[in-house]
């Protein structure tokens, strides 16, 4: 995919994704989801993080060509909600917003070969961010549906 593709599909599963928090009332915001789903608020905290993670990896793989070792992605999640573990969702719904625009400004910037879907870089891009956001999109129909 090129560089408009990818950000044009990581823009429309952000808008699926930012429609759902939406349809989720306030008052089950930190209510735990339904099959052992977070709570909207948990899911909040680690989409954000994985964003800040993801502008992370792509920018040291850039300029040291530095491979993030894998630590294992429950690792990291636990790790990504520890870290935000006092966030109330007020703060996480903010928190949310401003991540995945600074994601967006990051990726803006960088050069087009760097959306290569063959590349490193272009996996976490254009493969890994969608998908994470459909992912949750999904556990968050799983919410609204027990509504």
């Amino acid at each position: 995919m090129r560089k408009l593709e990818v950000l044009n599909l990581i823009n429309e599963k952000w808008s699926q994704l930012h429609q759902a928090v939406g349809s989720i009332p306030n008052y089950i915001m930190d209510s735990p989801g339904t099959e052992g789903l977070w709570s909207t608020t948990d899911t909040l905290k680690h989409v954000a993080g994985w964003d800040e993670e993801v502008i992370e990896i792509v920018r040291t793989y850039i300029e040291s060509g530095m491979k993030k070792e894998d630590a294992g992605a429950g690792q990291i999640n636990d790790r990504l909600l520890k870290d935000r573990k006092d966030m109330d969702a007020d703060h996480a719904w903010t928190h949310f917003q401003a991540t995945h625009q600074s994601l967006i400004s990051y990726l803006k910037s960088l050069p087009k070969h760097v959306f290569d879907s063959e590349s490193y870089t272009g996996y976490w891009i254009g493969c890994l961010v969608p998908q994470h956001y459909k992912d949750h999109t999904q556990d968050l129909g799983t919410i609204i549906a027990s509504l």
